[in-house]
């Protein structure tokens, strides 16, 4: 089974050795989801415009969600400064793809939204040395 995005980068995070954590990312080059969100969370030209902090939303209850996020990743897209969308529009629109993601790539997306990731190893210094030019 294909692990969530929120569990990659988990799994990238606590790795001990920074080389090996450096090559756990490097393996992840062809995850396009996964880059996107890296992308999303350090690029200073995406800018997000959705309130700070955790909106009010229920987890989603169901099991095997883990798959989510990579099918819903190109709707941050919407959420952006870039997007015409009224601002209630993205917002429940927002509100929406968290409630159908694993709880743990719900806290993550929320965490994107606010510019940073939720785990303390995988920094912006951190994702231009693996990719250079990733983050313009």
């Amino acid at each position: 089974m294909k692990l969530s995005i929120s569990e990659e980068l988990k799994k990238i995070n606590d790795e001990k050795d920074v080389d090996k954590r450096r090559q756990l990312l490097v393996n992840c080059q062809n995850n396009k989801a996964l880059l996107l969100i890296l992308k999303a969370a350090f690029d200073p030209n995406i800018k997000f415009v959705l309130p700070p902090g955790s909106p009010p939303y229920k987890p989603c209850e169901f099991q095997d969600q883990q798959s989510m996020l990579y099918g819903s990743v190109k709707k941050l897209q919407y959420f952006t400064d870039q997007s015409n969308l009224p601002k209630l529009k993205k917002e429940s629109l927002f509100i929406n793809m968290i409630e159908a993601l694993d709880p743990e790539d719900a806290k993550l997306v929320i965490a994107v939204k606010d510019k940073s990731l939720p785990y303390e190893n995988i920094t912006k210094e951190f994702v231009e040395s693996v990719y250079p030019g990733l983050l313009k």
